[in-house]
């Protein structure tokens, strides 16, 4: 058989120009930087023109990047001080180092501000409904409740449902505090679930949201609850309580150094600590030692255990063993007659109709909750 190559030629010329003309297919270029003198990284998305910050191979949240930020602008302080104390023409090798350690903190926090400033406001989408990467949505008072494809409607409505019953803890279909939700709503306070981990590192968040994570995996829909704890009544209080009691009402329920709530964590943790003590003392109840949460984060995570233990929430099967490294006082009982500050200041707030005096179980009677 007579091969024709002038045809096979032409053939193949045509094909390779078919293929020439056909669209690129970008892919995100993502570059990475190392913060000098800090474990933080920020990793820019070029395409989209966003930043995020993380520390090691974890995106940070944030909450936890503005608790970053105040750690430094108070070691900006402190050094600050001590440079003013120091009298002009004396100690000119302690201020010397002073003046140097100033300058490497204030580079620091520059590098933290240039990495979270001027990302996209929106993700993609307006206000009112949830980031690109989430394709379900419950309403719950006007909050949002984003879930990912890979998390079940009935987690997701489970989700909803805590948020819900924290909300409106007597379910007659009205918020119990006007003021709580206002501050929720200002902040736009946004609960987001994942299925895992690894889905939550794929999705970028924008910044002009303030969130809180909730995995599938450990949300836990079955009650009562016998073995597994539901970290839905966990990580939804978080919202509620950092991102709106806090800022609701700054002088209790703030997280700053202070403040009633924090005075009350200071006196369970044994005295105030900024940062994670190499021990803490003995007699102390509140022994958190995750040396990623700051002071901030200490009050968050000390709000969720002593008004879940007060509504009876930790008190189940084995959970003291398996809590008591942290938290020692599991029961209603345990914080009335030990942890007197935090249980006087959480009763004043139930009186008053402002916290909640039942556990949610994720079944809320207030109105129907839907995924939009």
């Amino acid at each position: 058989m007579k091969m024709n190559y002038s045809r096979i030629l032409t053939y193949t010329l045509v094909c390779f120009l078919a293929i020439a003309a056909q669209p690129v297919i970008s892919f995100a270029q993502k570059s990475s930087e190392n913060i000098s003198g800090t474990r933080f990284r920020c990793v820019t998305n070029e395409e989209k023109g966003t930043s995020r910050l993380f520390r090691k191979r974890k995106r940070l949240k944030r909450r936890q990047i503005n608790s970053i930020r105040k750690r430094y602008d108070r070691r900006i302080t402190k050094v600050e001080r001590k440079l003013d104390r120091i009298e002009e023409g004396t100690e000119q090798e302690k201020q010397e180092r002073l003046e140097d350690r100033l300058d490497k903190l204030e580079s620091i926090l520059d590098a933290l501000e240039a990495c979270v400033e001027g990302n996209d406001d929106n993700g993609g989408n307006g206000t009112t409904s949830c980031p690109n990467g989430f394709s379900k949505q419950v309403t719950v008072f006007g909050l949002r409740v984003c879930a990912t494809s890979q998390v079940s409607d009935a987690k997701a409505l489970h989700a909803a449902s805590i948020l819900a019953e924290y909300l409106d803890n007597d379910e007659d279909g009205t918020a119990d505090d006007p003021t709580l939700i206002e501050t929720l709503q200002n902040k736009k306070a946004t609960l987001v679930m994942y299925q895992n981990e690894s889905e939550e590192e794929d999705i970028e968040l924008p910044d002009s949201i303030e969130t809180q994570n909730l995995f599938a995996f450990e949300t836990i829909t079955e009650r009562p609850l016998t073995g597994e704890f539901d970290a839905a009544l966990e990580e939804v209080l978080h919202l509620v309580s950092h991102i709106g009691l806090a800022n609701a009402y700054p002088e209790q329920l703030g997280e700053d150094a202070g403040s009633t709530l924090t005075e009350a964590m200071d006196t369970a943790r044994g005295g105030q600590f900024f940062t994670i003590p190499p021990s803490y003392p003995d007699g102390a109840w509140y022994t958190y030692d995750d040396e990623s949460c700051d002071y901030n984060c200490m009050a968050t995570e000390y709000f969720y255990w002593s008004l879940t233990s007060v509504l009876g929430a930790q008190d189940f099967g084995d959970r003291f063993n398996s809590i008591s490294g942290e938290w020692k006082l599991n029961t209603l009982e345990k914080v009335q007659t030990t942890d007197t500050g935090v249980y006087a200041l959480i009763s004043s707030f139930q009186q008053n109709g402002l916290l909640p005096v039942v556990i949610p179980d994720g079944t809320y009677l207030g109105s129907t909750l839907e995924i939009e």
